[in-house]
């Protein structure tokens, strides 16, 4: 009898998987099978997976966020209107990045997307002839490398650029 590690096990009909599994999820280190179930399960637009990945976008942002803002202390005009920015930023700045994170989610699920499509559709046995330009490409294997180019040359390096930016701190002087 084998045993099946967690991840790569399929998620039950209702179920969520846990926190460990989607950040894993996210770092690209579970098995395709298991991705392919995460997917399809935060595809559903599942409120709360999609709460706990929202929170692993962040992984590089050290500083503690709460979006609430602060009461006046009535302290004078150096009061920070938001705990949770670090000190060196301004409020436009800590909103920009707030705001990158949520364009950084809507790719995100904008590329899960297009994995699944690319997943689901037949390779046919003559995509290498096809590939290489000795036969004429039929619909599913011309979507397929569009959609490998598109995520591998454009969508995957626009999302690292923009989670280093949203995560960027000066390293100067607090």
């Amino acid at each position: 009898m084998s045993i099946v590690p967690k991840e790569a096990r399929p998620l039950d009909g209702g179920s969520h998987p846990d926190p460990p599994r989607l950040e894993r999820f996210l770092k690209g280190q579970l098995p395709r099978t298991a991705i392919r179930e995460i997917v399809r399960h935060l595809l559903t637009g599942c409120p709360r997976c999609s709460e706990v990945t929202r929170r692993f976008w962040t992984l590089g942002d050290l500083t503690p966020r709460d979006p609430k803002p602060q009461e006046p202390t009535g302290r004078g005009s150096s009061m920070r209107l938001l705990r949770w920015r670090d000190s060196r930023m301004t409020d436009a700045e800590a909103a920009a990045q707030a705001e990158l994170r949520e364009i950084i989610e809507l790719l995100g699920t904008l590329c899960a997307r297009l994995e699944s499509l690319h997943e689901r559709l037949p390779v046919p046995p003559q995509e290498t002839a096809m590939l290489v330009g000795e036969e004429e490409m039929d619909v599913a294997t011309e979507v397929r490398a569009v959609i490998e180019c598109v995520l591998h040359d454009s969508l995957q390096p626009t999302l690292r650029d923009l989670q280093e930016a949203a995560s960027y701190r000066p390293h100067g002087k607090p």
